[in-house]
């Protein structure tokens, strides 16, 4: 017997280890490899909610606004579910390699099959509605949600900006209309001078306007933009309209 071994030997019977039994190895593996399950699952969901956000921004509209485009384009990226994404794959990474056989990978390999599956799921999560549905609760649900991460109408919230959302209440000629805002509040808005009204345009299309704010209530459009999605306000019986929007597509005309 080498040196090495007798020591080995000496020091166990010093200390008195005994051996752990068969069984709590397999289930500390099964926990490592239930753990990983969860984080990508996790992620999964943070790329549908990413992607839900994303599709909800009015990217085409940035050519519009003078001086105002990097900012708006900005606000379109989903910084706070981007970072989780990025925190869950490392985690999930940190993960692999405490299960049995996660040594014999390299973390390159690791770390894109955990983005890769959780980009695939999250996409078909994001095509069957789980990614509307879960932002829609976090935004009712958790305050905290809503100041880390605003409505994905609020860049169209912001009148004194020259940027104004809403629903089509009333076309009353070609230059003047109706909007309802997500608070429920009732806008006149004008266009100027050489810009029309989109061709087909009707109450409860919902639309973005750029332009200035010329009094309480009161808008100058230069530009109309028919969105794509329609909008449907939360209104409850009796209640005040809520700030949150929610969002249904609408079949195409």
């Amino acid at each position: 017997m080498t040196d090495i071994a007798k020591t080995t030997l000496e020091r166990i019977r010093k200390d008195n280890h005994r051996p752990l039994p068969g069984w709590s190895f397999v289930v500390k593996n099964a926990a490592t490899w239930l753990g990983f399950v969860t984080l990508v699952a996790l992620g999964a969901l943070s790329v549908s909610i990413a992607l839900f956000r994303i599709s909800r921004h009015d990217w085409g509209a940035a050519r519009h606004l003078q001086g105002q485009a990097a900012g708006y384009l900005l606000e379109g990226i989903p910084l706070v579910w981007l970072a989780l994404i990025v925190g869950l794959t490392a985690v999930s990474f940190l993960d692999f390699r405490h299960t049995r056989t996660g040594y014999r990978y390299r973390p390159f390999l690791i770390i894109v099959t955990s983005i890769l599956i959780s980009a695939g799921l999250g996409g078909v999560l994001y095509a069957v509605g789980v990614g509307q549905k879960t932002e829609n609760l976090l935004s009712t649900r958790v305050p905290i949600y809503r100041r880390l991460s605003p409505a994905t109408e609020a860049p169209w919230q912001r009148p004194q900006q020259g940027r104004l959302g809403g629903v089509v209440v009333e076309v009353i000629t070609d230059r003047h209309l109706k909007l309802r805002d997500p608070m429920g509040r009732i806008w006149e808005v004008t266009l100027s001078d050489g810009v029309g009204l989109p061709e087909g345009i009707a109450p409860d299309d919902p639309v973005h306007l750029i332009g200035f704010s010329r009094g309480e209530l009161d808008f100058a459009a230069r530009h109309v933009r028919i969105w794509r999605r329609k909008l449907q306000l939360n209104l409850e019986s009796g209640r005040r309209p809520p700030g949150l929007l929610r969002f249904r597509h609408h079949l195409s005309r």
